[in-house]
């Protein structure tokens, strides 16, 4: 539903449209392959330590421009 209320905020452009399938896309295979391999708990470990570790930087980055304003 939001992907449509974006394409039609953007004026129906293709790329936006392509972009948020894509996004979606990758999520939906994201969650699959999480629950593939939730019997690894070493890969699934790996996995969430790489999004925290990544989140975190990203948090830290945001906060660094902030405090330098």
């Amino acid at each position: 539903m939001l992907i449509m209320r974006m394409y039609a905020l953007y004026d129906r452009s293709r790329k936006v449209l392509a972009l948020h399938i894509v996004v979606a896309v990758a999520i939906v295979f994201g969650a699959c392959v999480s629950l593939y391999f939730t019997g690894n708990q070493h890969l699934a470990s790996c996995i969430s330590d790489l999004v925290v570790y990544s989140g975190r930087c990203w948090v830290e980055k945001k906060k660094n421009i902030w405090m330098s304003r």
